[in-house]
Order: structure tokens, then sequence, then C-alpha cells
């Protein structure tokens, strides 16, 4: 009765070290899973074996710049939805215009002030019809932003077709006036006119926007300030940005403008409109 456990532990000790270890990272990825979130910060406690069966986490914008390496492979990305478009078509490919529905969209960090990025939104994005992701990206509308797990489906003509398997809307959105005045200020600010720049970017925030566009407001209206000479009131805004999101590189840019070390051209006299 005693020479079984012996045998046993004799064969565990015949296993590569490379299976034990994986089997010792599954069994503690599936106890903490068990404990749920932790009770001081809320977020699920991760080791140093990650995350191992989630989908890898990529940027849209990474998807779409190098397709072929990511086809027949789930994701996962942020994306701003524009608006449903037509199906492109395709004969060979299993997204019919019978069974799923084309979305159009940007990824989430693209800075859609610029002319050239609004144009041109990824128009691949796909739903299965009826699907829970289909009704959820209809939900989010147009400038709404969707957490979403895809899968590359194919790849045409250096497109990737991206079929939407889960998608989470998200808080946060932009608007077409918001976007206007940002086109606006950083116009102005090609111009030199930092002042009027300033003030069209101090306006341009809306509550509603995601956190990175009231960031984006804050961080210009402090930028204009200062090559305005007004460094003192454009450190206040850096702070306000650095509340939206602590990034060290604001730090940096803050702590030089403090001592009067940021690079600043001198500020071009504001043009006043003819009488």
């Amino acid at each position: 009765m005693k020479a079984r456990p012996r045998a046993e532990s004799s064969a565990y000790r015949r296993l590569p070290k490379s299976m034990i270890h994986v089997v010792v990272a599954i069994v503690m990825s599936a106890a903490l899973a068990a404990q749920g979130p932790s009770s001081a910060g809320g977020e699920r406690v991760v080791g140093w074996w990650g995350d191992l069966f989630a989908d890898p986490r990529v940027p849209l914008s990474a998807v779409a710049r190098a397709p072929e390496g990511w086809r027949g492979r789930s994701v996962r990305f942020d994306v701003t939805l524009r608006e449903c478009v037509p199906h492109p078509g395709g004969l060979f490919t299993s997204l019919q215009s019978e069974s799923h529905i084309a979305f159009a969209g940007w990824p989430d960090e693209a800075p859609l002030w610029k002319k050239e990025v609004w144009e041109a939104p990824i128009k691949t994005l796909f739903a299965a019809k009826g699907s829970e992701a289909e009704r959820a990206m209809r939900r989010a509308g147009r400038y709404g932003r969707v957490a979403v797990t895809a899968r590359v489906v194919e790849v045409f003509g250096h497109r990737p077709w991206i079929l939407v398997t889960a998608a989470t809307v998200l808080d946060g959105r932009f608007d077409d006036a918001g976007l206007a005045s940002l086109v606006k200020a950083f116009t102005l600010k090609e111009h030199r006119r930092y002042e009027a720049a300033a003030d069209v970017f101090a306006r341009s925030a809306r509550p509603e926007w995601p956190a990175s566009g009231r960031k984006l407001a804050l961080l210009e209206e402090g930028r204009c300030l200062a090559l305005a000479g007004r460094r003192d009131e454009g450190a206040v805004k850096l702070v306000a940005a650095l509340a939206v999101d602590d990034d060290p590189a604001v730090r940096a840019e803050l702590a030089a403008m403090r001592t009067d070390k940021a690079p600043a051209s001198r500020p071009a006299p504001e043009s006043r409109p003819s009488p």
C-alpha cells in the first residue's frame, strides 16, 4: 500500500522541467482567477506568467500596417467607429454580405483632427448579422469607442478583413463640432497665432470626450500659452493635463517649462482683422 505513492512520486520526477513549469503556471493562474479581483485596487492579480490564454492586445493600426502577420489570429483592440459602410464584396471569403455587416472605424489613438486621417478609416471591420457584436457596434454609433475581440479572417490587397466576435462600448466620444474646433486651433498654432490658438483649444474640449482628447486640448493650450510668453499660465494647463493622464513625457515638459528651458520660438504678433 505504501509503494504506490512512491511510484507516483517517481513518475512526477521523470516529467520534463518545462512541463512541470507549465503545469504549475496553469494551476496558479486558475487559483488566482477563482479569487476574483483584488480587494485593494479592484484589478486582478497577475504574476510573472502573465495572462497565458488571452488574445494579444495590439493597436488596430499595427494590424492594418502588417496584416499578413495577423492572418488567422485573434486580437483585441479599441476602435473609434465612423459608420456602417457598404459591404466591399468578395467571392472568396466567409464574410459575405448576406451574413455580415461592414463597419468603418479608426484606431482609437488616431488623430481625427487631421484631414488625411479622418478621410481614411479602415472599412473592413465586420460583424455577423444579429450578433451581440453587431448590436454593440450599432449602439456605439458615430465616434463611439468600442473595445473588441476580433479575428483577422482574410487579407485582400494588403487590407485585413477583421471579424469582430465581441464588443464592449467604452466611455467618451468625439463630436464633429469639437473636432472642427481642434482643426481651427491647430491651424492658428501653425500660423503662430498662439494666444488665439490657446483660446480655441480652451473652448474645444468637451466633458464627454475621451481622456486622450481632454488631455490633448489642455496640453496644446498650455504649449500655446508658453509660446505666447505666458509660461506660468501654460504650466497650470500642463498640470491639469497630468490630472487627466499622468504622462512622464508631460511631466518632463512641465519641469522644463517651469525652469524656462522649454524650447519656444518668439511669439508672433497677433494679427487683427481689418476694420
